[in-house]
């Protein structure tokens, strides 16, 4: 198989996967809501909202290691 085809190929294995992805999300979403009250709701939302800003909790320190760690290497410290 040539290297054009298999990129093809793989795109659209990906491309079919997210829309799989984005339909069970929609799905799930609304079964959520019609599941759990008004109440809850608000909670499971504050519960993702707090997953999605712990995704940051590192406030910047990986990226400042890529930068300093290849820095002192280079000077040899």
């Amino acid at each position: 198989m040539s290297k054009s085809r298999l990129i093809i190929k793989d795109a659209a294995r990906f491309t079919i996967g997210s829309y799989i992805a984005s339909a069970c999300n929609f799905i799930s979403a609304i079964a959520v809501r019609r599941i759990l009250d008004p109440f809850f709701m608000g909670v499971y939302a504050e519960l993702l909202l707090i997953f999605e800003y712990a995704k940051y909790n590192d406030l910047g320190v990986y990226d400042a290691l890529d930068k300093e760690i290849p820095y002192h290497n280079g000077r040899k410290e």
